[in-house]
């Protein structure tokens, strides 16, 4: 036996057995039991894997064939009696016969055989379309197409083998828009097409009856209708309309005959259709940007059909159409005509605030017809307030529109007596006058603003009324109405007496009045109110200082720092810091402004400000981080703190005031200790105390009339080093190269300070700190300050003189040379020179210096104009005494300068003349000395 002959003989036995599990399926009555379909679906694709490439024999065509038309029967004689929860059930099962004709080849069956296997598949396929499953639909829609052109061809003879020409049109019609349907489910939009096309002409030939091919007409029309629903509730909007003027065209197309004893009835349902039609194309229409005058015209075209034969359900719809297009059209004035004859017509009142909804958001004017529109959807619902509220929104939903507001004012108006109290409706109006309030308030439109708070004033219960009074009197306060504010004021301490809210608004009108003792009062009930909390105490210092009142605010301050002194532990932290710290910072501002503004001196401010900062450095010490700076913004609080008291140091430094200077770089860098340890934060610390003893070392009246100022510069400098010991341990395994170097010019740089405090700088100090590789041009020149700032045995100037001569030195062997800083040094050199012979020697060495710069690189012209005439004039001097030599030397030097110095240019002739001048006079009387 061969292989082939095994498989015919296995496709025969699976056959057998698919007869036999249809027979116990048919014997049973109601839903088929799924454990036999389940082995009826197996089995039969397992028939199906046999048969695949194989011929079947006569006998097994016959068996597949008779398996195929039972299950068929069965399922004829079950669609009537089973439950539509079994559907799904019977699909499968009759799924199962497809796929047995399936395996016999069409070209193997007789016509009606044919006929019978299109109808088994386009049955499977409507049966898949009910349980919305359209792929399965359409795979067997597919399969049915070559088969049903047996029905087609049958109906092209008027001759259909088994049934009438009519019920074989009727299937093939159902073929066709069945698979329409599933393809349009499936987004198969050009079988969509064609299938609608082979309906359409299958209707438009006289296949059957007139009667037949107009419900057939109906029917897809219908459909078509639906699909076009929902291509627009999908937002394609173009393809439904182009379906909908489809489908107007095929109802063109429907008719009875004239002796049809329905052609009255068939007249007036597809009246009906094509008004529907009509509106639904309207509606596409309105739905596709600039059709608006199309679906205009459409609504025009349904009035003239319908001539008063519509509902009054289908004429609302019409209307509202007919509101959206005149809106798009811009046409305000004949959608609020239209919404006008909506209202009078007593349409559902969602429909008619839906149409006012989109009138009021797309319509600039306000027309009586929308008036009365309005008065009569209210009269009409006058008992539902849910309505009024409704409408009042509409109203004010609009922006910059005082029309509507005014309406809505008016409207709620209206309501105060007939609405209760504290009733949801009654809040829910006060929530709408008082959002559209705020919104204005918000654009600081504070009249319009005040209006509508009013209007919320008459709404408001409990707590609202203080807080809509004390807004309406921000609003007045806003237009400087002073006297209305007072007059919400007392309205809002008659609802809430006692108020810290209220007592601190009382403050800002006297604040704005410039009613400074009143203010002060205020701010003292502020103070002495235990609701007040320091962030409203804050703001009321703030408002003082923003309206000028800096003393009455410095005042306010001065109290809470007591308040908080004496809590103690009990400080609360807020949202800017502690409170002592906020406390500090305004004190600190307001001094600032307050000198300012009183034209206090220099010193007074200045020793002001260094109380405060001090007082703030002991707060901080006594009563820790969280209590004076709190947890938020802490390390931004205390570089506050630390960059002003360092600024003010510099401040009180560049005016000589050397003792406050010193507490204030001591203040600095007790503030940077109290950051998180970091490279930055300790090399603040250094330089502060490193400033900070600097500075009580400098000679001044302050430091000399302070007892222990050496000792307080060392621990200054003792704190110095530590932070430096300090930064070397956090960088230790990184340490630069020059950090041992560093160390010791700190300590020579110390030694040095407290030399100079002393009047005791020796020279070896000074060789060992321009010894020292640490320190470069601008240590050097600051160390040249320090020496001229005061006086010592040795002589500080030729020690000065020395240091600055190191200090041009290490700039010329620089890569980074700075003119501007070789030019200072230069100026000084020029003027601690007292001796001609000293000054000569300067201005060769500037003009050596010039010549060494590199190039690109040019002396401050301001600079070398100073040193060109001080030369120049030197040697002036010596002419006049007639002292010919000297002048003669000076008066090269200067001119040598000078020829680098662009804004001598047009005095160089005359320099040079004069320079030959004194030479020759100098020569002449040289002879004559000699003869």
């Amino acid at each position: 036996m061969t292989p082939g002959d095994l498989e015919s003989k296995n496709l025969t036995a699976l056959l057998v057995r698919c007869q036999e599990i249809v027979n116990r399926i048919c014997r049973q009555s109601g839903r088929p039991p799924s454990q036999e379909v389940t082995e009826l679906q197996k089995t039969v694709h397992e028939a199906q894997g046999a048969a695949h490439g194989n011929k079947l024999s006569e006998q097994q065509m016959l068996l597949t064939w008779q398996v195929a038309l039972d299950i068929w029967n069965y399922h004829t004689e079950q669609s009537a009696v089973c439950e539509p929860a079994y559907q799904n059930v019977t699909a499968q099962v009759l799924q199962c016969a497809c796929t047995l004709v399936e395996l016999v080849p069409n070209t193997e069956l007789a016509e009606q055989d044919l006929a019978s296997k299109a109808q088994i598949l386009y049955k499977t396929g409507s049966q898949w379309c009910q349980l919305k499953e359209y792929e399965n639909a359409e795979a067997c829609f597919s399969k049915s197409m070559p088969c049903a052109a047996s029905w087609k061809t049958s109906l092209d003879q008027a001759s259909c083998p088994g049934s009438g020409p009519e019920e074989a049109a009727e299937d093939l019609f159902g073929l066709f828009t069945l698979r329409m349907t599933a393809a349009w489910q499936l987004d198969l939009q050009t079988l969509a097409e064609e299938m609608l096309k082979q309906a359409q002409d299958l209707i438009n030939h006289d296949y059957a009856s007139s009667r037949v091919s107009f419900h057939q007409g109906f029917r897809l029309v219908t459909m078509m209708a639906e699909q076009a629903r929902m291509l627009t509730k999908a937002k394609q909007s173009n393809a439904a309309t182009n379906l909908l003027k489809s489908a107007m065209a095929q109802l063109g197309q429907l008719a009875l005959d004239e002796d049809d004893p329905s052609l009255a009835e068939g007249t007036e349902i597809t009246w009906h259709l094509r008004v529907k039609v009509l509106r639904m194309l309207a509606h596409s229409l309105l739905e596709t940007p600039g059709n608006a005058a199309a679906a205009l015209n459409m609504i025009h075209q349904i009035r003239q059909e319908t001539n008063g034969r519509q509902e009054d359900a289908a004429k609302h719809g019409v209307n509202v159409l007919a509101i959206q297009a005149l809106i798009e059209l811009d046409r305000a004035d004949d959608a609020a005509a239209e919404l006008l004859q909506l209202a009078s017509s007593r349409a559902p009142i969602a429909m008619l605030l839906d149409a006012l909804k989109s009138l009021l958001t797309d319509s600039s004017s306000f027309s009586s017809a929308l008036q009365e529109s309005l008065q009569l959807i209210l009269h009409r619902q006058q008992d539902d307030a849910n309505v009024t509220s409704l409408v009042i929104r509409m109203l004010l939903q609009k922006e910059d529109h005082t029309e509507l507001e005014d309406y809505a004012l008016q409207i709620a108006q209206t309501m105060t007596d007939d609405i209760q109290q504290d009733t949801p409706q009654q809040r829910q109006i006060f929530g709408l006058l008082w959002n559209k309030a705020t919104v204005l308030f918000q654009h600081h439109n504070f009249e319009r603003a005040c209006e509508l708070y009013a209007g919320a004033l008459t709404f408001a219960q409990g707590a609202l009324k203080a807080k809509t009074a004390r807004t309406l009197a921000m609003c007045c306060l806003g237009m400087a109405d002073f006297d209305r504010t007072k007059q919400y004021l007392q309205i809002a301490d008659t609802s809430e007496p006692g108020s810290a809210i209220t007592t601190f608004m009382r403050l800002k009108v006297n604040l704005e009045q410039g009613n400074s003792e009143a203010a002060a009062e205020q701010i003292q009930k502020l103070s002495s109110d235990e609701e007040a909390t320091t962030d409203v105490l804050l703001i009321a210092c703030h408002e003082a200082i923003d309206t000028g009142c800096l003393a009455t605010a410095k005042t306010a301050l001065e109290q809470l720092l007591e308040q908080s002194c004496s809590n103690g532990a009990s400080e609360k932290p807020n949202s800017s810091g502690g409170l002592p710290g906020i406390i500090f910072q305004n004190l600190i501002k307001i001094t600032s402004q307050l000198a300012e503004k009183d034209r206090q001196d220099e010193m007074s401010l200045l020793t002001d400000l260094t109380r405060l900062y001090k007082d703030a450095t002991q707060r901080l010490s006594a009563s820790g981080p969280d209590a004076f700076l709190g947890e938020p913004s802490r390390a931004a609080v205390l570089e506050w703190f630390a960059a002003g008291s360092w600024n003010t140091a510099l401040r009180a430094s560049q005016a000589k005031h050397t003792g406050l200077s010193a507490e204030l770089f001591a203040s600095s860098g007790a503030f940077y200790s109290r950051l998180e340890v970091s490279q930055e934060s300790l090399k603040y610390q250094e330089m502060c105390f490193l400033m900070s003893g600097a500075s009580y070392l400098s000679p001044s009246p302050e430091a000399a009339q302070q007892a222990g100022t050496i000792a307080t510069a060392r621990s200054m400098l003792a704190r110095c080093r530590e932070a430096n010991g300090r930064l070397n341990a956090l960088l230790r395994g990184n340490m630069p190269a020059d950090a041992g170097k560093m160390q010791l010019y700190l300590e020579l740089q110390q030694e040095l300070q407290i030399g100079i405090a002393q009047k005791d700088v020796s020279l070896e100090i000074v060789d060992r700190c321009i010894k020292n590789d640490y320190c470069g041009p601008m240590l050097l020149a600051w160390i040249s300050d320090l020496l001229s700032s005061g006086s010592s045995k040795g002589g500080n100037s030729a020690l000065t003189k020395t240091v600055l001569n190191c200090a041009l030195n290490k700039w010329l062997e620089s890569e980074n040379v700075s003119p501007d800083e070789v030019a200072k040094i230069l100026r000084r050199l020029m003027e601690l020179s007292q001796k001609d012979q000293e000054k000569l020697e300067v201005l060769h060495q500037a003009s050596n210096t010039i010549k060494r710069l590199p190039r690109g690189m040019t002396y401050p012209a301001r600079e070398l104009q100073w040193l060109t005439v001080s030369g120049w004039n030197r040697g002036s001097i010596h002419c006049k005494f007639e002292r010919l030599q000297d002048a003669s030397a000076f008066m090269s030097a200067a001119l040598d300068l000078g020829r680098h110095c662009a804004t001598l240019e047009d005095q160089r002739k005359l320099m040079e003349e004069t320079l030959m001048t004194v030479q020759a006079q100098s020569a002449t009387s040289c002879n004559v000395d000699g003869s």
